[in-house]
């Protein structure tokens, strides 16, 4: 017997099964963010497909560059990293990421997606190639310049253990001589977007807060200067599931705020294809394909299959519950 899957929290919308594609009304019923807050297979499966019938993943161009000719927030070209050793991380990458976007790379450990990323904001160098970021090779920016305009959520948050969240936060306006009374109303605006009561979290410390809490934090210090691109790796492996479903919808709804250009790192399928306008998949250091979701779902190429396969084992699940 099929299980019946709600589409999104508010109820309104049919049931489907994963290969389906429903109608953009029909989805549209919804007015709320879809989110994922528990991680019930069928749950997850069902925001999946409403996620593709709304045409949320299917936005972005299949090849490796932009179809409106717009000139790309961030773009490879011909891009590689190569340790002193000789060993190569990233092998000629071409990958251009249009405004307002978000390019999720996925992949396995050692893929050369972290590689990518620190491409972007010039903590690497590239071996041959380049990186370009609003129209400019990475190596004609101002390294300082270059990463204040540039957001960074890593896994691990990175906060400062001595520093209060205010503080935190806080840190890059602080830098860059914003008025105090700027600062506190930035302050306070991010952490009311990131789902953190201004008035009951400002002046705890990082040991002070649980886990979710702080990679919201970390979101919110990541977006303090307002930037135009933010880069994420891994920004939510560390949590447990239930908590990374949370953050995960306020990412979703900051990102419908907002409308940054982001490039995240992540092994989870489900993730890509949730956050993501498009994926791009890297495997031993290669770009091997880069997909909307329709196109995900239908991909041949051997490692974008075998993540469609894995997909596809929660849908067998389904049976069982």
């Amino acid at each position: 017997m099929t299980a019946t899957h709600q589409v999104c929290p508010s109820g309104k919308c049919a049931a489907y099964t994963l290969t389906e594609v429903v109608s953009a009304s029909s989805f549209g019923k919804c007015q709320r963010p879809l989110r994922l807050f528990d991680t019930n297979i069928d749950r997850l499966l069902a925001c999946l497909r409403a996620l593709l019938s709304f045409g949320r993943l299917d936005r972005m161009p299949t090849e490796n560059h932009c179809s409106s000719g717009a000139e790309p927030v961030i773009e490879f070209r011909h891009a590689s990293y190569c340790l002193p050793s000789g060993h190569t991380l990233l092998s000629d990458l071409n990958l251009s990421v249009p405004k307002g976007e978000t390019v999720a790379l996925l992949g396995r450990s050692g893929a050369g997606k972290s590689t990518a990323l620190k491409l972007i904001n010039r903590m690497l160098e590239p071996s041959a190639g380049e990186v370009r970021v609003n129209g400019r090779s990475t190596l004609d920016w101002d390294p300082i310049t270059l990463r204040r305009q540039i957001g960074y959520v890593i896994q691990d948050v990175g906060l400062f253990p001595h520093y209060t969240v205010e503080q935190n936060v806080s840190l890059v306006p602080r830098l860059e001589h914003w008025p105090e009374e700027r600062i506190r109303s930035r302050v306070a605006e991010l952490l009311e977007l990131v789902g953190l009561n201004s008035g009951k979290y400002l002046s705890r410390h990082p040991h002070e807060l649980s886990g979710g809490q702080r990679q919201r934090v970390g979101i919110a210090r990541a977006l303090a200067a307002d930037p135009p691109i933010l880069l994420m790796d891994e920004p939510f492996g560390a949590l447990d599931p239930l908590t990374r479903a949370e953050v995960q919808g306020e990412f979703q709804k900051v990102q419908q705020n907002l409308g940054k250009t982001i490039v995240m790192v992540t092994h989870h399928v489900g993730e890509a294809l949730l956050l993501g306008t498009s994926i791009a998949v890297l495997d031993a250091g290669r770009l091997v394909g880069l997909y909307s979701a329709r196109d995900f779902f239908n991909a041949t190429e051997p490692v974008a299959a075998a993540y469609v396969e894995n997909l596809r084992m929660y849908e067998g699940a389904e049976g069982k519950l």
